[in-house]
């Protein structure tokens, strides 16, 4: 189109209500921001491998009230920006750490991956680092059989799955059932929130998820997906502020794009049950709940993308 945006990666929401839609798809610039009423303002962070520039980033993270963060993943390279895209700060990070997140003291959240052809088990562990990626404590770390030795995986994304609030660190694994960890911003454990659920044999959509998500990539390298007798309690989460809990089920809703979020309190009671069609792929799901209002992208039928934005009631 004329702004030169063609797809929405990710997004994100400052105090103010100023969209950052990121598109990694651009040749020039990656950061298109509007204004609450949906006006497009400016675009920010050139792409590119000069000082300041990204040549590749997935996602997009505030840093408070100041700026944002981007992860450049081709030369594994952090860059600090002020809300207006000015580069504040740049710095390398590890190669095997991934999914960076800059928590509001200084220190980040990462998923170290344990992906080899010679090991026995494959893992990530989730840990917090300090400023200079050195790591401070390990959080959890999940482990399955490698499945180029197996020649077999169980359908799953067996992913560690996290999010932030202004002062909480909430954690999942779909794996081990419907709950979720809470830490404070130095890694000690608060508490657990856990649901009991009903479980459900019925694969349909999430064989459909599975498929797509790691389906065709595991077919390639001849290796069968083996389902598991019982639907795992969901797919992943986000976290407003506040703590409350969109927990997405592999339930349909009405629409063919939408399936059903429980929202749960931060003390892990059920207080409502929605349907969203927002995006998603690897775990991530593409909204964002920002001062009583939820911003998500969806895909219309023609294959473009919109956001969306609805007052939370």
């Amino acid at each position: 189109n004329e702004l030169g945006l063609f797809d929405f990666t990710d997004l994100e929401v400052d105090s103010e209500g100023n969209l950052y839609i990121l598109d990694a798809k651009s040749d020039t610039n990656l950061i298109f921001k509007f204004n609450p009423a949906g006006h497009f303002l400016k675009t920010l962070v050139k792409k590119g491998q000069g000082p300041g520039e990204i040549e590749r980033a997935s996602l997009i993270h505030l840093t408070g009230e100041s700026g944002f963060f981007l992860r450049d993943e081709a030369r594994h390279k952090a860059g600090h920006y002020d809300l207006e895209g000015k580069v504040l700060k740049e710095k390398n990070t590890p190669y095997e750490v991934w999914n960076l997140y800059p928590l509001p003291n200084g220190n980040y959240l990462g998923l170290e991956s344990i992906f080899s052809a010679a090991v026995k088990e494959w893992g990530l562990i989730f840990s917090i680092w300090d400023d200079e990626f050195k790591k401070i404590k390990e959080l959890d770390r999940l482990a399955f059989p490698n499945p180029y030795q197996q020649k077999s995986l169980e359908a799953s994304l067996h992913l560690i799955l996290f999010s932030v609030t202004t002062d909480k660190i909430y954690a999942g694994c779909p794996d081990r059932g419907y709950e979720f960890q809470v830490y404070d911003l130095m890694g000690n454990s608060i508490k657990k929130i856990a649901r009991e659920y009903r479980k459900k044999e019925k694969k349909e959509e999430f064989k459909k998820i599975m498929e797509k998500e790691i389906g065709e990539t595991m077919s390639r390298f001849g290796i069968k997906m083996i389902y598991p007798q019982f639907v795992p309690p969901y797919y992943s989460f986000f976290t407003d502020d506040s703590g409350y809990l969109f927990v997405m089920t592999y339930e349909k809703g009405k629409g063919p794009n939408e399936y059903i979020y429980e929202i749960l309190s931060p003390e892990g009671n059920l207080i409502n049950r929605i349907t969203l069609d927002a995006l998603f792929a690897n775990g991530y799901i593409l909204a964002k709940v920002k001062k009583g209002h939820l911003y998500w992208i969806r895909e219309k039928g023609s294959g473009e993308k919109e956001l969306i934005a609805a007052k939370i009631l």
